[in-house]
């Protein structure tokens, strides 16, 4: 057989080709890529000037003090009346801090009225936010919620509902309904007798308070003239509302 020529290999080169490899030098280094430009400014910061409205203790069974949540509303910025709230926890010291404590428990408003009126069989009121809980004592009944949130409900508070009547309302607006649906699903998995309700005001985010200043309440009706619902019509309000946010999105995205 003919030897092959000088050079010559029967193997397949693998990367770039000779000439792949030239123009890489020709071309030289490119740097760094350039910043992207921007579209729209950046959000002006506001100066808000929160002022303290009322703290809501939250105590444990025993009605020793454990977390205050904070109400502030500020009026003086361009939002007009708005509010935030503050959590502020008690150390095992006595001592108010803005951390939870690494020992701290969650308890739920109210606690002890709770408890006193689980053992009479009476039935509770689960709503969203204390302001719902203290018109709700107006009126008689009996009356929670948890802090920090709708949608913050502390998986260790529902084993006290096994048994128990839990009338739920729900905001109207997207937040209530997919708080419902996880109330529904933890405190029936505990065993309560839980009923979904909607404020007879049809306005967006009506809750609780408003339901009872449009005077909308029944002291003659088992709910109160509030609006029953089923687990499977809150999830076709959450679902719709999951929708209308997409598509807010897009338009955002579009403009």
């Amino acid at each position: 057989d003919t030897p092959l020529p000088p050079g010559s290999s029967t193997s397949v080169l693998a990367g770039r080709s000779a000439r792949q490899r030239t123009a890489g030098r020709r071309r030289g280094k490119l740097g760094a890529l350039p910043k992207p430009i921007a579209t729209k400014s950046a959000a002006r910061e506001l100066d808000h000037d929160w002022m303290h409205v009322t703290a809501y203790p939250y105590v444990d069974a025993e009605g020793k003090l454990v977390q205050e949540v904070i109400r502030e509303e500020c009026t003086s910025c361009e939002l007009g009346r708005h509010k935030q709230f503050r959590q502020v926890f008690i150390s095992p010291l006595g001592r108010r801090v803005k951390q939870k404590p690494r020992e701290f428990r969650s308890v739920l408003y109210r606690l002890p009225q709770i408890l006193e009126a689980i053992a009479a069989g009476q039935a509770i009121w689960l709503l969203e936010g204390e302001k719902d809980v203290d018109t709700a004592e107006q009126l008689g009944l009996v009356a929670t919620t948890n802090a920090q949130g709708g949608r913050s409900f502390p998986p260790e508070c529902a084993e006290i509902f096994h048994e128990v009547t839990v009338r739920i309302v729900l905001d109207r607006d997207d937040a209530g309904w997919n708080r419902g649906i996880d109330l529904a699903s933890l405190l029936g998995g505990v065993g309560a007798h839980v009923q979904l309700l909607l404020p007879a005001t049809l306005e967006p985010k009506s809750d609780f308070s408003d339901h009872v200043l449009a005077g909308k309440w029944r002291g003659d009706d088992e709910f109160g003239g509030f609006i029953p619902v089923n687990a499977g019509e809150v999830a076709a309000h959450a679902y719709a509302g999951a929708v209308r946010g997409k598509h807010l999105l897009v338009e955002k995205a579009a403009a």
